[in-house]
This record gives structure tokens, sequence and C-alpha cells, in this order.
């Protein structure tokens, strides 16, 4: 995507962390299972998702908003990245079989394989030298309200920031 669009993301963290993030201090995160690959990651108009992610997870939960720019940011809510994925992937498989190893799985909340095909596309379109500040994607997850529904509870687009030229503006989300 090029362009000037921009999206207010809200990441759950620390409060010991917010003075650090306050000042472009972003530690990417690279687990293996993180879906969008490498980044620093956001929850895209969802202020409150971002607060329970930090609950969960950090003894004094505190949330960060920020607006991100999504200009060259590999947009998964574009039907455009759909061919590059698949192709990616069917590469990605042949690999892995030439090798004689398992493919990377998904299980549970861990992304492994999206993990590894996003962080593919990204160093090959590095190395054609196209540079990409971003991805987007819609995230599933929850418990659907009733039967037989397509809507879950936690469903939210993310936003994994892969350079901090895309954070145009930070501060601390106070509830």
């Amino acid at each position: 995507m090029t362009g000037s669009t921009s999206a207010i993301g809200y990441h759950g963290t620390s409060k010991s962390a917010v003075d650090s993030i306050l000042d472009y201090n972003l530690i990417q995160s690279d687990n293996p299972y993180d879906w969008l690959g490498i980044g620093f990651y956001f929850f895209q108009d969802a202020p409150v998702r971002a607060k329970i992610w930090a609950v969960e997870r950090k003894t004094e939960p505190a949330v960060i908003g920020a607006v991100i720019s999504l200009e060259n940011c590999i947009d998964l809510l574009d039907i455009d990245w759909w061919d590059t994925l698949t192709k990616s992937h069917d590469f990605i498989k042949r690999k892995f079989e030439r090798e004689h190893k398992p493919m990377p799985t998904q299980m549970g909340g861990r992304h492994n394989l999206d993990k590894t095909v996003l962080d593919y596309v990204v160093d090959k379109l590095e190395n054609q030298g196209i540079h990409y500040n971003s991805i987007r994607a819609i995230f599933r997850e929850g418990d659907s309200p009733y039967p037989g529904s397509d809507f879950r509870n936690l469903d939210h687009v993310q936003i994994a920031v892969r350079s901090k030229d895309a954070i145009l503006k930070i501060w601390e989300h106070l509830p």
C-alpha cells in the first residue's frame, strides 16, 4: 500500500516499560509464533483489547497509543497480497521438503507457519530493494456470541510495526 493513510494502534505493556516506549525504544517481538512476523504489535482501534492483553500478562498493566503510518504496509486486509502469500507458502513447503524438515505449524495461539511465511515475504522484498514498515491483518480469536456465528469476542485487527518510521505519534493511553 502506498499513500498517506494512518491508523490508531494500542499496545498492551507494563507500567515499567512506558517511559522507554515513549522514547521510541520499541523492542520488536521475534517469537517463533508471532503471526505477523517480527514487529512491535498494536491492536488497531482497540484500546480495551490492548488493556485486556496487558492485564492478562503484566503485573502493572499499561497501554500505549500510537498513530501508525500505513504507507509501505503489507496490508492483508487487501486481497492483493493473497497470491504472494500462496506462492511464498508453496516455496517454503518445497524448501522444507527438500531439506527433510517438518513444516512449521499453527497450534492454538502459536502461529509458527504464518510467521515463517510473512518473514520470508518481507525478506524477499527487502532483497529486491522494496521496504515495508508494517504488516496489518485481521486476527480471529475468542468465543462466538451464539451458535453458527462467525463473530468472536476477541476478534481484532493487528499491526506489526517493523520500522520506527511508521510511528508518527505515541502516548500513554489512560483509561
